[in-house]
């Protein structure tokens, strides 16, 4: 009885007569009770940053490369043009035309000057680049209506038998000439162009066409021009 009355002692009935108790000024409520102190998960949607990364498309250099498009050589290559040709050189040879009978450096007869003409009739459309003939004029005036017609020289500084075919293999590769020589200077003349046995010389009004390729071999052809 004396445990009932302490505790209904400690509820003070309210003054406004409605019933209702008052709790307590010590009595303990929700505001009271302890919280937890926040812990350091990051805002929903935020990710810690982790190591850096680089950004799309682009890769950290791993050596020296070209650019794009770029080769490196490889060696060197000749330039253009500088290859050695590959087109026959083309060899007109004649004997000088019929000459006449007098003086230690005779001129042409009447018919051998017909045959020079006619030689420059046949060789009008040949691609003609040099004209040689030896110092007696006969047989410069056998290759000069050739020469003219194709605006050359004739060239009278060269020794026939040796010293011009060479010239002409080092110096006319892949060119056409035309050389008028003697009946004693020919053989060795074309001996030395490469055509061994060298054709018989017989009379006047022979050509020999004689082609020599890039590899040396020569070959050769007879005609003949004049009236």
């Amino acid at each position: 009885m004396m445990f009932w009355l302490a505790c209904t002692a400690a509820v003070d009935a309210p003054p406004d007569g409605t019933g209702s108790p008052t709790l307590p000024a010590t009595w303990p409520s929700t505001s009271d009770t302890p919280t937890t102190p926040p812990t350091s998960t990051p805002p929903t949607g935020t990710t810690p940053p982790t190591d850096p990364t680089p950004p799309t498309g682009t890769t950290p250099p791993t050596g020296t490369t070209p650019p794009t498009g770029t080769t490196p050589p490889t060696g060197t290559t000749p330039p253009t043009g500088t290859m050695p040709p590959t087109d026959p050189t083309v060899v007109y040879a004649v004997r000088h035309a019929e000459k006449q009978d007098t003086g230690a450096d005779p001129g042409l007869t009447p018919e051998g000057t017909a045959r020079a003409e006619a030689l420059a009739d046949l060789l009008h459309d040949a691609p003609l680049t040099a004209v040689y003939a030896t110092t007696l004029q006969r047989t410069q005036l056998t290759v000069r209506p050739t020469a003219l017609d194709h605006g050359l020289p004739v060239d009278t500084g060269l020794e026939p038998e040796a010293e011009l075919p060479a010239h002409i293999l080092a110096e006319h590769a892949a060119e056409t000439v035309l050389h008028a020589g003697h009946s004693y200077t020919l053989s060795d003349f074309f001996i030395n162009l490469g055509l061994f046995p060298p054709p018989a010389i017989v009379g006047y009004g022979q050509l020999w066409t004689v082609t020599i390729e890039a590899d040396g071999t020569a070959t050769v052809v007879e005609s003949t021009f004049g009236p």
